[in-house]
């Protein structure tokens, strides 16, 4: 999560397809072909909630519970307090914990959680002498312990490089972080053998909008990756231009940061997991886009991250907006406005899972400049495809673009996305920053051409 918020974060990840979730649903949902595994199987997709946090009033249990329905949830992301070890079992947790608790016997589904700070055990905030260490790794085996039953995801802390937990907000160290993971991982395994453990929740570089490399790979290099299941990052790109901040755009953030591990770790597979991604829904300056653009990037990004075989999952932040003051941006990062009703972002989201989640063999393609193609194969034939533009202006201070459109075989099958119809013009498509989707022969892909 964004430190400067402090916000407890819990997440939720779609991992199957579900029926009549947008206007102008894509009919005859088509499986993944019979020899490969569908998307929906390997990828996990989600969204941040605050169930974690009992004074937020934006989330309560049992409405939370509706909406992961709604989504189809498989999984969920949350910070955990560390009065988890006042907990007798899953089903007798401390009153410090209700809304969490329900959240935990309630949804059905796998929860990803935080291992974070708390003053009370640890003052300094960041665990970094023996002593702490080892409260930290005591934290963490009870948490396995009294969670086992729902096969969590851990994750060993939230952005320790930006110094969160910190009273000073000072960078933690890659040295630190990765001694606390020693401790703290095999004290997970000793109970769990076979949990999913991640580390890193690299975020930006501080005072920069870039993902903090140089602290990533100093802290490969100190041996992390031999105490992690996965890698996981945050990345936001809400400070470009629009017309620059793009779904693709992001996940080639995330790419030059994994070819890096990957040149000073040669050998080693290295799964990663972006646990928070999004966009403000608010316009304003430094990256508030509007309802529409968040909607685009976020619907941009569940298309293409499929397509990098190292990344098994994206959690979007967040679900709910946390409040509904116009001025302040941090009340708007939600796919649901704070009454409740559901943003374009929502819509989005939920269409282009349905889109993807029961096909197969993911690949990407650039068709031409500034345009992204992505197909996906289906069981029945047809391939599934997703043609976008990215450099559609937004502001009247951004340059103009030349508009792209593509032709289309007969053979092809546009599909409604969120209501909208497809944008005919003179024997061809308008293309722009909201995915065209369609279905289509695999052999009469090539017969797609944008002009």
């Amino acid at each position: 999560m964004k430190t400067r918020r402090g916000k407890k974060t819990f997440c939720l990840i779609f991992c199957s397809v579900f029926l009549g979730l947008f206007v102008g649903t894509v009919p005859s949902l088509s499986a993944a072909p019979s020899n490969e595994s569908p998307v929906k199987s390997g990828f996990l997709y989600g969204f941040c909630i605050h169930l974690g946090q009992e004074e937020n009033r934006a989330y309560t249990g049992p409405d939370t519970q509706t909406k992961l329905s709604r989504i189809g949830a498989a999984s969920t992301r949350d910070d955990l307090s560390w009065d988890i070890r006042a907990a007798a079992s899953l089903h007798d947790m401390p009153p410090s914990m209700t809304k969490i608790a329900y959240g935990l016997k309630n949804v059905d589904t796998r929860p990803l959680l935080i291992l974070g700070d708390d003053r009370r055990f640890i003052p300094e905030g960041q665990p970094t002498t023996d002593a702490s260490r080892k409260r930290f790794a005591a934290y963490a085996t009870d948490a396995a312990k009294i969670l086992k039953e729902k096969n969590p995801i851990f994750e060993i802390w939230n952005e320790w490089n930006r110094g969160t937990g910190n009273r000073q907000e000072r960078p933690g160290s890659p040295a630190s972080y990765v001694a606390l993971v020693k401790d703290v991982y095999p004290a997970i395994k000793s109970v769990m053998p076979h949990g999913l453990v991640l580390g890193g929740a690299v975020g930006r570089k501080p005072g920069t909008t870039e993902l903090d490399v140089d602290w990533t790979l100093k802290a490969v290099r100190l041996g992390l990756l031999n105490y992690v299941d996965g890698l996981s990052v945050h990345v936001y790109d809400r400070c470009m231009k629009p017309a620059q901040g793009t779904g693709v755009e992001v996940l080639e953030h995330v790419k030059a940061l994994h070819d890096a591990v990957m040149k000073v770790s040669p050998g080693k597979d290295v799964p990663f997991y972006i646990t928070e991604l999004g966009w403000p829904g608010e316009r304003g300056v430094c990256g508030g886009q509007g309802e529409a653009l968040a909607a685009d990037g976020i619907a941009q990004t569940l298309l293409a991250a499929p397509t990098l075989p190292w990344l098994k999952g994206v959690w979007f932040y967040d679900l709910i907006d946390d409040g509904d003051a116009p001025e302040n941006r941090e009340h708007h990062w939600g796919q649901y406005r704070f009454d409740g009703n559901q943003k374009p972002s929502g819509c989005a989201a939920r269409a282009v899972w349905s889109f993807i989640a029961e096909t197969g063999s993911p690949h990407r393609t650039k068709p031409a400049p500034n345009v992204t193609m992505v197909t996906y194969k289906t069981k029945e034939g047809p391939l599934r495809v997703a043609l976008w533009q990215t450099d559609v202006p937004v502001w009247k201070k951004d340059p103009p673009s030349a508009p792209r459109r593509v032709r289309l075989p007969s053979t092809a099958r546009l599909l409604p996305f969120c209501g909208k119809e497809p944008i005919k013009e003179k024997g061809s498509v308008l293309l722009g920053r909201t995915p065209l989707l369609m279905e289509i022969p695999a052999d009469a892909l090539s017969a797609v051409k944008v002009e």
